[in-house]
């Protein structure tokens, strides 16, 4: 199944479980493992599948924009991939390529992108564990209880 497929079928397996409230993670791995292998053109494959899973979600959030929170984002940046072009402009004739300085990670700050309620938690450059802190912060008031 494709990421598209995979987002869906857990959304509404997880609406169904419990409609009041759930928690769901998706990870577009293979981007990680092709960005290892200097695998340009799986990086870009993998990334518009992921692409489509975020749309899934967004219009799962555009139904339920009340109570839904889309964070984007990945916990590193693997290959040290820079976009190219064959020359200086992008057209048809001058198509994207990858290129790669590694094949282990970087210390390239990797974006965050928030959507929906408590999106502005998610602003700035951010630790990778201040992340998952602050989604427990917009579930959970100080003394455990879910808001």
């Amino acid at each position: 199944l494709s990421a598209q497929q995979l987002t869906s079928a857990c959304l509404s397996h997880l609406q169904k479980k419990n409609p009041e409230s759930f928690f769901m993670m998706i990870e577009g791995g293979n981007i990680d493992w092709a960005a290892h292998g200097n695998d340009g053109a799986t990086v870009i494959k993998e990334v518009l599948d992921f692409q489509k899973a975020i749309d899934v979600a967004y219009q799962f959030y555009l139904q339920h924009p009340e109570e839904t929170l889309i964070v984007v984002t990945a916990d590193h940046e693997t290959g040290g991939v820079a976009v190219g072009y064959n020359g200086h402009e992008v057209g048809a004739d001058r198509p994207v390529r990858l290129t790669f300085s590694t094949k282990g990670h970087s210390g390239t700050i990797v974006p965050v992108f928030a959507y929906g309620r408590g999106a502005e938690e998610f602003s700035g450059v951010m630790k990778n564990i201040d992340i998952p802190a602050r989604i427990e912060a917009l579930i959970y008031d100080k003394k455990g209880n879910m808001r």
